[in-house]
């Protein structure tokens, strides 16, 4: 049996745990989350950039692939789209909704809801940095530069 002192300090010790689940769960964002993007979207953009540049040619117009999880209880749709169209202003390109899915979505339990974008650059532009290339093996590393750097001294 308990001793009603005993009784009390139970029912404080779980009202604290309420308390703190209740803030825990308090913490997560209402803000629309951002995902990773669809496999069959993203995969083919960045092989085809990476052939490109391997090959030292300027990769094609390909869309910026924006996602975000959300959920009609928690997010607005005009949230969502002031998400997506700030993150693709940005980037200097023109938004254009995808679609949604919810099918292993990566996305949190309380926003299950994808919703991916595709950001298009501007005509004649890219996203990617073609006047980057890629390190051969014979280009010294930063340490290796900063090394010979000393030894010139």
């Amino acid at each position: 049996m308990f001793l009603p002192e005993r009784r009390a300090g139970f029912r404080a010790a779980s009202a604290c745990v309420l308390v703190a689940a209740l803030f825990g769960l308090s913490g997560c964002t209402t803000d629309p989350a951002p995902a990773n993007g669809p496999k069959h979207l993203v995969q083919p953009i960045l092989r085809d950039t990476q052939r490109a540049l391997v090959a030292g040619r300027t990769p094609s117009s390909k869309p910026a692939v924006l996602s975000y999880c959300y959920s009609n209880l928690i997010n607005t749709p005009e949230q969502l789209e002031v998400e997506a169209t700030e993150a693709c202003e940005r980037m200097g390109g023109r938004l254009e909704f995808y679609g949604e899915d919810t099918v292993l979505a990566p996305c949190p339990l309380f926003q299950p809801v994808r919703a991916t974008f595709l950001c298009y650059p501007p005509t004649g532009r890219s996203f990617d940095q073609p006047q980057q290339r890629l390190p051969s093996i014979e280009d010294p590393t930063e340490e290796q530069q900063r090394q010979e750097d000393l030894l010139r001294r």
